[in-house]
């Protein structure tokens, strides 16, 4: 399952209130059938409150769900986070 990492705007006056998302980011994301979820919850760096991370469910296509959020204003940034590769030997 792939992973989309969204940094929201600092400067957006919709920025995150504690671990809470901009509305048009959640309302976004529900319709593309992602869950959003603070990166770092509970932390109290402010820089931290602004990334969130999204499951994307196998029916769904990852790339095109980050292009959507990465068309929302309250977005700074929206990829989808790479596999893990092995350690070199």
């Amino acid at each position: 399952m792939a992973t989309i990492v969204v940094q929201v705007r600092a400067s957006s006056a919709a920025a995150p209130v504690g671990a809470r998302a901009p509305g048009a980011l959640v309302e976004t994301a529900r319709q593309l059938g992602l869950d959003l979820a603070p990166q770092f919850g509970g932390a109290a760096d402010p820089d931290l409150a602004r990334y969130f991370v999204a499951e994307v469910p196998p029916t769904a296509d990852a790339e095109q769900a980050a292009e959507a959020l990465r068309r929302l204003r309250e977005v700074d940034a929206a990829y989808v986070q790479p596999e893990p590769s092995p350690p070199a030997p």
